[in-house]
């Protein structure tokens, strides 16, 4: 079996890195390395940064000649970019820890790592593999902030800028209601409204600096399919 060790000074920080090799279809092997479970899951919306879930797995060693505890892919399991492995062989049981990046795409995703314990010259002991599974949900419809607070200077050819997410698959479209002042909201340039765009994009929001100083207050209706999402608009113009 081919391994890549990968390990710092004070622990073996392990990233998930390709290996070849292994004993059978699941590319279990060797004795002397027992594993707590072999199965893990994760969730999570799509496009949005997961929870800091981890979900760890305790390594107990009994080979005597075991001299490294290592994280790779056997037995031709393709190594996956949304999963992150590190571990903390300072004790035994050892501790692997797991955790997931964000995936823009929905979907259930699976990987199959392995555990693995090796001798000093780098031959392997043991093997055992584990299913992550990771189920990422459609993005719910909605905006990422209902309060907006913008801020410009009289005339000033410097404005503020402020960019709203649009979540969800389905199409928008933005309307304003101006509870103060009049024509001084501008989204993507322009003070016209209404104005759609595709679902899962940012609105950049701006004020116009000709405004008169004063404070200002608006709300913007963002309707996505059949939902209306308001967001409190407020302007500050200074001298």
């Amino acid at each position: 079996m081919r391994h890549v060790r990968l390990h710092s000074a004070s622990s073996i920080a392990c990233l998930l890195v390709a290996c070849g090799g292994g004993g059978g279809p699941s590319g279990d092997f060797g004795n002397g390395l027992a594993i707590d479970t072999s199965a893990l899951s994760f969730s999570a919306e799509a496009g949005i940064p997961p929870p800091p879930v981890v979900r760890t797995v305790h390594a107990t060693i009994s080979a005597s000649d075991a001299a490294t505890l290592e994280v790779g892919y056997t037995n031709g399991n393709e190594a996956v970019s949304w999963l992150q492995a590190t571990i903390d062989a300072h004790q035994n049981p050892a501790t692997v820890s797991f955790t997931v990046l964000s995936v823009v795409s929905p979907g259930t995703f699976t990987a199959h790592p392995s555990i693995g314990i090796f001798r000093a010259d780098h031959t392997p002991i043991a093997v055992r593999a584990l299913t992550v599974t990771y189920q990422v949900a459609p993005q719910m419809p909605g905006v990422s902030s209902n309060k907006v607070a913008l801020t410009t200077q009289f005339n000033s050819t410097f404005t503020d800028h402020y960019a709203l997410q649009v979540r969800g698959s389905s199409p928008w479209t933005a309307t304003v209601d101006y509870v103060s002042g009049a024509n001084w909201l501008k989204l993507f340039g322009s003070t016209t409204y209404p104005q759609s765009g595709p679902g899962g994009t940012w609105l950049d929001l701006s004020p116009v600096s000709s405004t008169a100083v004063g404070s200002y207050s608006a709300t913007l209706h963002v309707a996505i399919g059949t939902q209306v999402f308001d967001v409190a608009v407020t302007l500050d113009v200074t001298p």
